[in-house]
């Protein structure tokens, strides 16, 4: 193994790395995620793997921390392969925007809703760091986005969509489903 280069440890390294990005590097009233959802590497249990392919996903609120995140990863995997001996192929594509809504879409969505499920029964959501190509349409056009709420306690099914844990109790498909008809059909009272 000393003959070689194990891109390993590396790869681990830079993983490692990239979690002080989000805690030291980002101002922290500004949450980010970085995400590393794929990790490829070796072809045999006890041969020393010269490669590892990463991919994954990043999430930031703030247009700063968006702009900032490939150049803080490019530091992170500049100074870890350089300590490894290792070379790197840095691919960055930007995602989606934050989704933000629109709070007169969202005061009529809320007032739509509240006839089919009642005040009580909608929950204002603060910020999450959902990845949603929502935000798209909302440059060109003013909206909100909802969440229809799909767990059940008593089942033990509230894990969130991108859980490996995630079921969805279906009986809240209807419930959906008549909430956009019943914004559709007041949109068009308007």
């Amino acid at each position: 193994p000393w003959q070689g280069v194990d891109a390993m440890p590396c790869a681990v390294a830079i993983m490692e790395g990239f979690q002080t990005i989000v805690s030291r590097f980002n101002d922290a009233r500004n949450p980010i995620v970085i995400n590393v959802g794929t990790v490829k590497a070796g072809e045999r249990f006890n041969v020393v793997p010269g490669k590892v392919e990463m991919t994954g996903m990043n999430r930031a609120l703030s247009s700063n921390s968006r702009k900032m995140m490939p150049k803080w990863m490019k530091k992170i995997i500049d100074g870890v392969c350089s300590a490894y001996g290792c070379k790197y192929d840095f691919k960055y594509k930007d995602g989606f925007k934050p989704t933000i809504n629109d709070d007169k879409s969202t005061e009529f969505a809320r007032k739509s809703v509240a006839k089919l499920i009642g005040e009580k029964n909608i929950i204002q959501v603060g910020k999450i760091m959902g990845s949603e190509d929502f935000s798209s349409y909302l440059e060109k056009v003013p909206g909100t986005f909802m969440i229809l709420g799909d767990g059940n306690k008593e089942k033990g099914w509230m894990y969130s969509q991108h859980s490996n844990h995630f079921t969805i109790d279906e009986n809240c498909l209807p419930i959906g489903a008549a909430v956009y008809s019943q914004m559709a059909a007041d949109f068009l009272k308007n």
